[in-house]
């Protein structure tokens, strides 16, 4: 579908000139998007579907798509690619069928576009997916409800009870295409002439070494825009907190919780008290030794969990073992599938695995803790991406930390959580 261009370098310049032309004005317009002009330009052609892209850190645009726009068309679309840049929409990809995930980015981005307060110049282009049903909706959500709606037409299809709706023909009265029509187009696995969606590819292979530049970029952009214009657009003042914070290592945040929990429950004595506290009158115990801990570690394995955070979790969780006594391996979606206890971080990831990571199912992390909560170990990991059904934290569970891959998810109501996404 994306094509290179084969055209002569003279025109490329006219057509990157152009482009350029229309990225400054958005600059000027929302500053915030300051980084999108240091983005390589591709040239390709979409043979008419969609009028380009982003894979995250360069742009994609069809020449002969791009002419059809208006001027604020065209700075419209240049924002929208944005977004998908700034809500890291490529990394977040994980497992998910990539073009639902395209379409819920998209349903987000658009309805921030349509109900923030931005300039006049920023139009979105026909073609464009909105409906106002997903306003306030993070895209993780809106994946889950295209999914739940896809599988009901394809059911309704196999039974012969689905009634197909009227083709989309866009124009300046129909400008948008809906949730119900997105659904469709997705079940169907049809492509619509003029549909502006297909335009998230995924990121280099380099991605991870690129993101921190271009998260201190995004960053630097959002105090350059506040001290011009004020206010972010929407909710992007909450996103940069959250990058902000991004910039603190997680893995540091993981040891030092271990450390604390090593720290409070040491055995003391107060037979041979800590001198430095003499001088004031206390009499405090000193440690005798390190005691090591009880883990239990609950893996998700629901269908919306990916291997790469995983991997990168279970070498940080392999930096703890000194500090580890016994580690109990639960795999569990709906329900528990698998108990195992773990000497060698090899038995979770090595080339014979003692762990199978059975189930791929919904997720509810109730039947999980409750198989935790009767080993009554020192601490409680859950491994997951966060969209579940959290429960009651049982009173058995004294130190729990949720390891959560997405920023977008309902945070726990009981424990402490890392974000490493």
């Amino acid at each position: 579908m994306w094509k290179t261009l084969d055209i002569s370098q003279a025109k490329k310049n006219d057509i990157l000139a152009d482009i350029n032309h229309y990225r400054s004005l958005l600059m000027l317009d929302v500053p915030f998007t300051m980084p999108l002009m240091k983005f390589k330009v591709h040239l390709v052609d979409l043979s008419g579907i969609g009028y380009g892209g982003t894979n995250g850190f360069e742009l994609f645009v069809d020449p002969e798509k791009w002419f059809t726009l208006s001027s604020q068309e065209k700075e419209g679309f240049l924002y929208h690619e944005w977004m998908h840049v700034v809500n890291l929409h490529s990394k977040r990809l994980s497992r998910r069928e990539a073009r639902m995930w395209n379409f819920a980015g998209d349903f987000v981005i658009n309805e921030h576009i349509m109900s923030d307060n931005l300039p006049s110049q920023i139009t979105l282009p026909k073609g464009t997916l909105f409906d106002p049903i997903y306003k306030g909706w993070y895209s993780e959500k809106v994946y889950e409800d295209l999914k739940q709606k896809v599988n009901k037409i394809n059911q309704e299809i196999s039974d012969g009870s689905y009634k197909f709706l009227d083709d989309l023909k866009f124009d300046e009265k129909n400008k948008f295409c809906d949730a119900a029509h997105a659904a469709e187009t997705l079940a169907l696995k049809k492509f619509i002439e003029g549909l502006f969606a297909d335009d998230l590819i995924p990121p280099p292979e380099n991605s991870h070494v690129m993101e921190k530049d271009l998260i201190r970029e995004i960053i630097k952009a959002a105090e350059m825009h506040k001290k011009m214009k004020g206010n972010l657009p929407g909710n992007y003042e909450e996103l940069i907190k959250r990058m902000r914070k991004s910039q603190v290592p997680w893995e540091q945040i993981f040891h030092s919780f271990f450390k604390e929990v090593v720290s409070a429950s040491n055995d003391r004595t107060f037979a041979r008290p800590k001198k430095w506290a003499w001088q004031y009158g206390i009499i405090l115990p000193s440690e005798i030794g390190t005691r090591k801990l009880d883990v239990v570690f609950i893996c998700d394995t629901s269908g919306s969990m990916g291997n790469k955070d995983f991997e990168a979790f279970v070498g940080e969780l392999q930096k703890a073992l000194p500090l580890i006594k016994d580690l109990t391996l639960i795999s569990a979606d709906v329900e528990v599938h698998e108990k195992v206890k773990i000497k060698r971080i090899s038995e979770i990831v090595g080339t014979d695995p003692k762990f199978r990571f059975r189930g791929r199912g919904g997720t509810s992390f109730v039947p999980a803790l409750k198989v935790a909560a009767k080993i009554k170990a020192d601490i409680v990991i859950y491994f997951t991406d966060g969209f579940g059904d959290f429960g009651k934290q049982p009173r058995e569970i004294k130190n729990m930390l949720w390891i959560l891959t997405n920023d977008e998810c309902s945070k726990p109501p009981f424990g402490k959580y890392i974000i490493i996404n």
